[in-house]
């Protein structure tokens, strides 16, 4: 009877880690997706952000030229 009791809780642990890896599993890769999606975004967008607000060699000289 015991031993039963020990192959049953033995079983039901190892069907309950098995549950938690797999929720690790999945919880990690939405979070490396995550940080993927972020790190995309800021070597995308980042320099074209930069490149739209910064000041490009020809415009200096153009407004130079003209004062």
């Amino acid at each position: 009877m015991t031993v039963r009791i020990g192959v049953q809780a033995a079983l039901g642990l190892s069907a309950l880690a098995a549950v938690a890896l797999v929720f690790l599993v999945v919880d990690t890769t939405l979070v490396w997706l995550a940080i993927g999606f972020a790190g995309g975004v800021l070597v995308v967008g980042l320099p074209r952000l930069v490149g739209q607000t910064a000041v490009t060699p020809s415009q200096s000289e153009m407004t130079t030229s003209r004062s």
